[in-house]
């Protein structure tokens, strides 16, 4: 891309996306964790704490180790979640 772009087409396409959010599939794992996380939080107990938009975005960056706690977590708000009756 580096090759067909000048440098300073990038660095205006970087400041683009500092100011607008990422250009990439990123945007749409956030998009749709955030949709998510209102579908969730709309037919929770009102009693319970709310979801927050992170558990919804999924993360492509972590280690096995990592990954293992996640869906051990996961597994838990799944849960707590299921447990609403929806």
């Amino acid at each position: 891309m580096l090759e067909v772009m000048s440098a300073s087409e990038y660095n205006r396409w970087k400041a683009y996306e500092r100011m607008n959010g990422p250009l990439s599939a990123r945007r749409d794992d956030v998009l749709m964790g955030l949709l998510m996380s209102l579908i969730a939080n709309v037919n929770r107990d009102p009693k319970k704490k709310a979801y927050p938009v992170e558990e919804f975005i999924p993360r492509w960056d972590i280690t096995e180790k990592e990954e293992r706690a996640d869906r051990v977590e996961r597994r838990e708000n799944g849960r707590r979640f299921s447990s609403t009756g929806y």
